[in-house]
């Protein structure tokens, strides 16, 4: 029988699902739960006390991803956990306050969605519609169910026989002669390869469990850290004998191809947020790198094939929200270093979706000669640049993608954008364009800027007098940076925020987009759609030069 896509259910399903995804977007939006999270606040509200185990049963949703889905929303507060009276070992699950009023600002608009959802078919219809939906839910629950009752039946330990009294001694002399054995190979057993080998497991265990390297019996004590996936896409070429936490160089990939993968990045929990506090050479060499300290990369993923990264994506999305943020890194940066700080940044401005990096073959070191080659490697990683935007604009597990593009990472996608001549729906997708501290030539960037006020929903310029590597890149290129406010660039189209008031925390005064929190409080209500002088932009000033109206943030200490 030849396969007809109209008539195959699965694809059905999924048309039904993504209807009723994108209704639960609009009413609920980019600030309430995603709806698996509605469905745990929901199924722990009505039934205090659930164990996860019985979570798993009432939303349906995998052990492993709820398990993970139970660890966030406890760290934002929405749930806490807590062991049962009954069991030691059993954990229960509740609803805190924050959660109950995160729960029932929802309802309404849950509501609406799943009405207008059902609306779609005619009244006479739904209660067939919906007597189907459950009948399958229920055979589905059925299934389940009789799948975990052979995995039991499997697992239990088989009957024996009882051994006859010649088969019984023989057995006995046996094992006697492999105890004598043992012995004189080990002493007493307790030194054997088997017992070291097993310790050794442990330990690399709980190192990986957030531990810091700790003993075990301290690890419970110790807070955990927060896990955030990084995916991206490189043109950088793969260094000899990659290791997990260490793949990629500062050369460019033969003939402008991609790698793609995902990065466990892991973050400290006991920090200052905007601190980005990175492992030295020193505790490196002597194995004192400590996850409860430092940003350390926990795995590495290198995919051969795209299909691979978009799994995860997905998988991600439904986690979260179908909006991504893709940082794009500046000079002098690290593959490592650029995947922290995509995290960071994505953690500290409490962005709610996928967080993705495209990372060019910047050079490592400071130099006027690393500087003008990583220039020219950065005009060659546009096209690379523009070809993950679009394959990122065409996913469908996504809705909108945000692009952050930091100091040289802003020459990257400006040429990216501004050399693109297909169509323009093909960037649909492409919702806030943020250029921080954008090493870009003024002339170039005033030539060029119109490529993103047409292809963004949205763009926004940060710029600071007070940037130190803007004024050094002044004086090697001999012309003024766009982001060097002096003056602010002010164009139709482009939000222009001038952050020179701003305190800055490190030395150069580069960094602000990430590390002053006046800035990212600002970055989060732009990402949000929130206009400069509404809502939370209301602290913008605005201000006027020769070149028209453009923002500035209020002076503020780091909070």
């Amino acid at each position: 029988m030849a396969y007809k896509l109209q008539k195959s259910p699965g694809h059905l399903l999924r048309r039904a699902h993504q209807f009723a995804q994108d209704l639960y977007s609009r009413e609920v939006g980019s600030r309430g739960p995603t709806p698996r999270q509605f469905e745990v606040l929901h199924a722990v509200a009505a039934n205090e006390g659930m164990s996860q185990t019985d979570l798993v049963r009432a939303t349906g949703i995998d052990r492993s991803t709820l398990a993970d889905m139970i660890a966030r929303m406890i760290k934002k507060g929405l749930l806490s956990r807590s062991r049962t009276t009954e069991d030691a070992r059993a954990n229960v699950v509740s609803i805190t306050a924050a959660g109950r009023r995160m729960l029932n600002s929802t309802l309404n608009s849950v509501a609406k969605a799943e009405n207008a959802a059902l609306a779609v078919l005619p009244k006479t219809q739904q209660a067939d519609f919906m007597k189907a939906l459950f009948a399958y839910a229920e055979a589905l629950d059925k299934m389940e169910a009789a799948s975990r009752k052979l995995a039991a039946k499997k697992k239990a330990p088989a009957k024996r026989k009882a051994p006859t009294k010649r088969k019984a001694a023989t057995k006995k002399k046996t094992s006697a002669k492999r105890t004598a054995k043992k012995k004189v190979a080990s002493g007493d057993g307790r030194g054997s390869s088997g017992a070291r080998l097993r310790h050794s497991r442990s330990a690399k265990t709980v190192r990986r469990s957030g531990s810091g390297g700790s003993g075990p019996g301290q690890s419970s004590n110790l807070p955990e850290v927060e896990l955030i996936d990084v995916h991206y896409a490189t043109c950088r070429a793969t260094i000899k004998n990659p290791t997990n936490n260490k793949r990629y160089g500062e050369q460019r990939r033969k003939n402008g191809t991609l790698e793609y993968g995902v990065v466990t990045v892991t973050v400290p929990p006991d920090r200052h947020r905007g601190d980005l506090p990175l492992p030295t050479w020193w505790q490196k060499a002597l194995g004192l790198v400590d996850e409860q300290k430092h940003f350390t990369i926990r795995d590495l993923n290198a995919f051969k094939r795209t299909a691979q990264l978009w799994q995860r994506l997905k998988a991600a999305a439904e986690q979260t929200s179908a909006t991504a943020l893709l940082f794009v890194h500046g000079f002098n940066t690290p593959f490592s270093k650029a995947a922290m700080t995509a995290a960071q940044l994505s953690y500290d401005i409490s962005f709610n979706g996928v967080t993705a990096l495209y990372a060019w073959p910047s050079k490592t070191s400071v130099s006027e000669r690393n500087y003008l080659r990583a220039r020219a490697n950065a005009e060659v990683s546009a096209a690379g640049l523009q070809q993950f935007l679009l394959e990122l604009c065409k996913n469908d597990a996504l809705e909108k993608i945000h692009l952050v593009a930091h100091s040289m990472g802003g020459y990257v996608t400006l040429n990216a954008l501004a050399k693109y001549i297909g169509p323009k729906s093909s960037f649909s997708k492409l919702g806030q364009v943020v250029l921080a501290a954008p090493d870009i030539d003024s002339d170039q960037f005033l030539a060029e800027y119109e490529a993103l006020i047409r292809l963004a929903n949205r763009s926004t310029l940060y710029t600071s007098r007070k940037d130190k590597a803007m004024q050094a890149s002044h004086f090697i290129q001999g012309y003024r940076r766009a982001g060097w406010a002096d003056p602010v660039i002010v164009v139709d189209g482009l939000d222009s925020v001038d952050a020179s008031p701003v305190d800055m925390p490190s030395l150069l005064g580069h960094g602000y987009f990430s590390e002053s929190s006046t800035v990212r409080t600002d970055l989060h209500n732009t990402l949000d759609g929130v206009k400069p002088g509404v809502g939370g932009r209301k602290v913008l000033e605005s201000a006027t030069n020769v070149n028209g109206q453009y923002w500035r943030l209020p002076k503020e200490r780091r909070a």
